[in-house]
């Protein structure tokens, strides 16, 4: 009969116990105990806590659903707005002497410093050029011009605080900046605004006006959208050079006589 290892005779399932120094074997039970083991017990108690946690909030908010409108909805009431009062004049310094709002106020922050900024010529190249730490670099950027068709909405508030930055930064590198505003005409989108806005207001079409008579309303438009769109870039606190804004319908830009 040929030798066979001790390993081969160890039935399955079988384990060893030590006693005394001395192994033991113990058969090993694969059924489960009557009530389940400790484990199992565990985790189905903590699934019935969550299903009666999630039945008890659903009923919470069936509660409230039922409750009346007065009694769900909280009391609004308007933040106190908080003006800058100090007498100052457009281009003086702003008077910080004072205490400031227990909350944060925009209106008040805000105030009078964009006059005194422009006044004193912080956003041209030149101002730059004097200072002592000036690197000697240039860096220059034309804002895209936005069409007079109608007021700013947030997508330019997004693209000039993103500019504004860039701007700052290079000022504050000590390099010689210059950020140019403007606006464009837009052609035909003016046009057809313009048209539309003679009909709304008087019922007259563009045929029933001479080519000079109708460019004046053009004009009119773009003077007074033009305005509005520089006031906008002005309350967002665009650094802007002022002495240099440019319209793409100007024959210098556009190359016609």
């Amino acid at each position: 009969m040929p030798h066979l290892p001790l390993a081969s005779f160890r039935p399955p399932f079988w384990g060893l116990r030590h006693s005394r120094g001395l192994p033991r074997f113990h058969s090993v039970s694969t059924q489960s105990e009557p009530h389940g083991s400790p484990i199992s017990r565990r985790n189905r108690e903590a699934k019935q806590k969550r299903l009666r946690e999630k039945q008890a909030t659903l009923e919470a908010e069936i509660a409230g659903e039922s409750k009346s409108p007065a009694e769900s909805i909280k009391a609004w009431r308007p933040k106190e707005l908080v003006l800058y009062e100090i007498p100052t004049k457009p281009g003086e310094k702003k008077d910080v002497s004072g205490p400031l709002p227990p909350a944060y106020s925009p209106r008040y922050v805000e105030a009078a410093w964009y006059p005194w900024w422009v006044r004193e010529g912080f956003f041209k190249p030149e101002y730059q050029a004097r200072l002592p730490q000036a690197t000697g670099e240039t860096f220059s950027m034309c804002i895209p011009p936005p069409n007079v068709t109608g007021s700013l909405h947030i997508g330019h508030a997004l693209t000039v605080a993103i500019q504004d930055a860039l701007v700052r930064w290079h000022r504050m590198r000590g390099d010689q900046v210059l950020w140019v505003p403007g606006s464009d005409h837009a052609g035909i989108a003016t046009q057809a605004v313009v048209e539309k806005q003679l009909w709304k207001e008087r019922g007259v079409r563009r045929h029933e006006l001479s080519r000079e008579a109708f460019l004046r309303e053009v004009w009119q438009w773009k003077e007074a959208k033009g305005g509005e769109i520089c006031e906008q870039l002005r309350a967002l606190g665009a650094s802007l050079d002022w002495d240099r804004v440019f319209y793409h319908g100007c024959w210098l830009l556009s190359g016609c006589d």
